[in-house]
């Protein structure tokens, strides 16, 4: 079963840490000007398989990178992520998702329906998704 879960305790953000490390190379993502981080830990059967950090400042959401294990790549784990950042949205009421995009992710972004903004800045209406993703009221 996949679950996804934003974390903000010790043990879930050193999962995130292990797995950023696994996936990129590094454990720690770029953070600057960015306030109210939320870490998103994506579990298969219990195991850590994909992570992101969120960061959330005047009504806006930015994606700092989507990560998945290799192994788990193309089973739509990303896909799942951005859902979730995009019930996230709509509940923060934010008009867009926004992300600096890479040449080797341009295509997920691009398949999850984020738009060129200007250079490698890339947005998402969450509402585009809201189907998808939308909470009960």
């Amino acid at each position: 079963m996949i679950f996804g879960q934003f974390v903000s305790d010790e043990e879930g953000l050193s999962k995130i840490e292990g797995l950023r490390e696994e996936i990129f190379g590094y454990k720690n993502c770029d953070l600057t000007g960015l306030s109210e981080i939320k870490y998103l830990l994506l579990l298969e059967d219990g195991i850590p398989v994909g992570e992101t950090v969120v960061a959330y400042k005047d009504l806006r959401l930015t994606i700092t990178e989507i990560g998945v294990k290799e192994e788990r790549r193309f089973e739509h784990y990303g896909d799942f992520m951005v859902r979730m950042i995009a019930d996230l949205a709509i509940y923060l009421h934010v008009r867009y998702i926004y992300s600096h995009v890479t040449e080797d992710s341009l295509d997920f972004f691009l398949s999850e329906h984020f738009e060129e903004v200007e250079g490698d800045l890339y947005r998402l209406d969450p509402e585009s998704l809201r189907c998808a993703c939308s909470r009960n009221k």
